[in-house]
């Protein structure tokens, strides 16, 4: 029998450890204001990753890494384009010479830690499991330890609340900024106020689609209003049920 409800009400953790004690087999999906991401489990072990979240996916993980570069990728990605037997990015990586597969199990680790922190760190959201015994089991994920990714993942959400405040709406400014203004940008900045016009509002999911470390992100933050280009709003108890909202 599947199950399915509000992350509020049964959080995360209690999620996974329900489908790992209890060895369970089936697709998880969870769902939050920045991103969703699918997880198949195998008798209660991980069998595969995947997330919406561009930055997360595994290309741009293996560079922010150091594995590879951005025009590796491309090539990789052309590869992979004329190649119909190739569904995977790591796949093409690996048979390139671009990366071992050590690397890539290390990405995909990465990219399920990150994803457990960002649903962590945000308010909301809803689950559903459904149960199935047709799990493939990705040989990739065979190395993945699912109880210290999210006890380390637990960690960072704690030192990450500490510092970003969720109760923050973040508003472009009535100002008129000139094209000097706009080109004197830091790229962090740039980010900021592109993923504000993109429709993000509250400070946690900016700060999160940034990427940006605390003292970046804050930088960041710090520099938009001295231009006024940007200012922290409060929320109020009607806007946080609607930000909360998927």
């Amino acid at each position: 029998m599947g199950f399915y409800g509000d992350l509020v009400d049964l959080p995360l953790q209690d999620i996974l450890y329900i489908i790992s004690s209890h060895g369970k087999s089936g697709l998880l999906v969870l769902t939050t204001q920045s991103h969703d991401i699918s997880l198949k489990f195998d008798r209660g072990a991980v069998a595969s990753v995947t997330t919406s979240d561009g930055s997360l996916k595994i290309g741009q993980l293996l560079v922010s890494q150091g594995y590879v570069t951005e025009e590796q990728i491309e090539q990789a990605l052309g590869l992979q384009a004329v190649n119909p037997d190739t569904t995977r990015i790591g796949d093409v990586l690996i048979d390139v010479g671009y990366v071992t597969r050590e690397q890539i199990q290390n990405a995909v680790n990465a990219q399920l830690e990150a994803s457990i922190f960002r649903i962590l760190v945000q308010y909301g959201g809803t689950f559903s499991f459904e149960p199935t015994t047709n799990i493939e089991t990705d040989p990739i994920a065979s190395g993945i330890r699912l109880e210290s990714m999210v006890l380390n993942a637990m960690r960072l959400a704690d030192e990450w609340g500490s510092v970003h405040d969720s109760n923050l709406r973040v508003e472009l400014t009535d100002t008129l900024i000139d094209a000097s203004t706009v080109n004197a940008l830091t790229d962090e900045e740039r980010s900021l106020v592109m993923s504000v016009l993109n429709g993000d509002s509250t400070i946690d999911v900016i700060a999160l689609r940034s990427g940006l470390n605390s003292k970046q992100f804050g930088q960041a933050v710090s520099g938009l209003q001295q231009r006024s280009m940007i200012q922290l709003v409060e929320l109020k108890a009607t806007d946080q049920a609607t930000a909360d909202t998927p």
